[in-house]
């Protein structure tokens, strides 16, 4: 199944490169960071990095649900699935791969839990 991840930001600077990190390190059929206006340093990483996956800039910070919405309709015509992480989360090597296996023909949704690092918050 191919699956695409869509990563919405906006001034997460300080968290990008670890996020998409874990991330690229995945078994996924495409990323699509979503830049959501941020005022920081985020536009300036996301160009310098050689990354496979591409970037939507909005001209202004529309809100999570929006940058994640456009997200998916970019990705929904290149993959099978979607997931979407925050940037500033940092996905378990074998996160995507053990959702994916759970996604079988008749089941709409699945959803894994998290770990907070209590040492860094």
């Amino acid at each position: 199944m191919k699956v695409g991840v869509v990563m919405p930001t906006y001034n997460q600077a300080r968290y990008l490169p670890e996020a998409l990190e874990s991330v690229l390190t995945q078994d996924y059929d495409g990323l699509c960071v979503v830049n959501d206006g941020s005022t920081d340093e985020t536009s300036d990483y996301l160009a310098g990095h050689d990354g496979d996956f591409w970037v939507i800039e909005p001209p202004a910070n529309e809100g999570c649900a929006f940058a994640i919405n456009r997200g998916v309709e970019s990705m929904s015509r290149h993959v099978e699935a979607l997931t979407w992480v925050s940037s500033d989360n940092i996905m378990s090597p074998d996160w995507l791969s053990t959702l994916s296996a759970a996604l079988v023909p008749g089941v709409g949704a699945v959803f894994s839990a998290f770990t907070m690092d209590t040492e860094t918050g």
